[in-house]
């Protein structure tokens, strides 16, 4: 069988790189991580508590993560504590939602912009944007944009 031209480019990146970026693709695991970075560790209850997840749901995506190095998973048995299974982030967890988070922040104004004028360009872009229009505006001109809204969310007439 004949190799597609795309994966000769695929197969450049490590094995264990993509299946930590597929495991990264879902909002749940997105959450687990970020709520194991926030709290060092947290048992399996503690867990599926703060996300309101149930066990089976909770299980799947946990596994998925320990699985890929995100995460790590031991047990403790103390004296009257019910909670025995915990998990923790590790340090490659930290590591790749530390580089994400680093490498998606929008850049900031250049140096060479004196601070006058950065604040100017950047005083008047709105906190949160609404999707349907924005509005931004420079000194001299006011523009409006109408956000083009993909054809699967069209709405009915």
């Amino acid at each position: 069988m004949k190799m597609k031209v795309y994966e000769k480019y695929a197969r450049e990146i490590p094995q264990d790189a993509t299946r930590i970026i597929a495991s990264l693709d879902d909002p749940i695991r997105m959450a687990i991580l970020v709520l194991l970075n926030k709290n060092n560790e947290l048992s399996f209850s503690d867990i599926k508590k703060e996300l309101g997840l149930t066990k089976l749901t909770l299980n799947y995506h946990l596994k998925n993560l320990y699985s890929t190095g995100l995460t790590d998973h031991y047990f403790r048995h103390e004296l009257g504590n019910q909670k025995y299974s915990y998990y923790s982030i590790t340090d490659l967890g930290k590591r790749v939602l530390s580089s994400l988070v680093k490498a998606l922040i929008p850049p900031v104004p250049s140096k060479n912009m004196k601070v006058n004028e950065a604040s100017e360009k950047y005083k008047s872009v709105p906190k949160t944007i609404d999707t349907r229009s924005a509005s931004y505006s420079t000194s001299s001109r006011k523009e409006t944009r109408k956000a083009v809204t993909p054809p699967y969310h069209a709405t009915k007439s």
